[in-house]
């Protein structure tokens, strides 16, 4: 709402967020000026794993020659010779009959040491299994928050994760939806107003916010490796840095203190 972030808030975000322990950064040949930016922007202690995106036009013809003149194009903008991942930006653009070139050239890519992992961006369990039935990929980025539940209701996310198959998930806000006031709700989404209503209640009660309680549901699912975040103010950065709870430091290893057979 406030138009395009400046390079100079940006800095602030990627000096946090490195300094904070974030590692990856999720990029797209898609997203405007994104990838310059963060090739103006990353300081060179900073090194972090990027992951960016390609769209697939198998119209243009030549689609080895397509997407490999738009990823130079990316690590020239990213000022890198490799990157992390490499993703599909539509799960869809692997499933059509002509899609084999594709894969292949990322594959190749792969093997050329270019890329370390192939992706691809999904909406549903079903676009993944199409693409998995054809072709083999290392990483998948999904939506998933206490709304959405889905993939963790049908198993799907332990059989990706029991695959070896790393997980990224996207929407733990559901696009802000989440964090608003239901009463500010416009009238098209009348369905979800209750159920929104009694989260922020239960935050409430148990004396925390909502994006703490949305963000720490996600946070404690181990199948998952990365959760994807966007801010566009270091603040924002801030306030998710801080607003998770980690159960895993609560654990406690003295036998003698988590078995009552023990006690006196």
């Amino acid at each position: 709402s406030s138009g395009q972030v400046s390079e100079n808030e940006v800095r602030k975000i990627l000096r946090t967020a490195w300094d904070s322990g974030v590692c990856v950064l999720d990029t797209a040949a898609a997203y405007g000026t994104s990838e310059e930016v963060l090739g103006r922007t990353i300081e060179s202690d900073c090194q972090f794993n990027i992951i960016t995106k390609i769209g697939v036009d198998y119209n243009q013809g030549g689609t080895a020659k397509f997407i490999r003149q738009t990823f130079e194009s990316s690590l020239k903008k990213l000022r890198r010779e490799s990157v992390y991942s490499l993703m599909f930006h539509d799960a869809d653009d692997l499933c059509l009959n002509n899609s084999d070139e594709a894969y292949k050239t990322l594959f190749t890519l792969k093997q050329e040491g270019q890329i370390k992992k192939i992706g691809v961006s999904a909406y549903t369990q079903e676009q993944l299994e199409k693409v998995r039935k054809r072709y083999d990929i290392d990483l998948v980025q999904v939506p998933f928050n206490i709304f959405d539940q889905r993939l963790i209701q049908s198993g799907y996310l332990k059989q990706l994760h029991d695959a070896g198959i790393e997980i990224h998930t996207r929407s733990t806000f559901l696009q802000g939806l989440i964090l608003m006031n239901p009463d500010k709700l416009k009238p098209f989404f009348n369905p979800i107003r209750p159920i929104l209503q009694k989260f922020h209640d239960e935050a409430a009660k148990f004396g925390t916010t909502p994006l703490k309680l949305a963000l720490t549901y996600v946070y404690n699912f181990d199948t998952i490796s990365y959760i994807i975040i966007g801010v566009t103010k270091l603040k924002e950065l801030q306030d998710i840095l801080s607003g998770y709870i980690d159960f895993n430091r609560f654990q406690v290893n003295d036998e003698k203190m988590i078995n009552p057979i023990f006690w006196k």
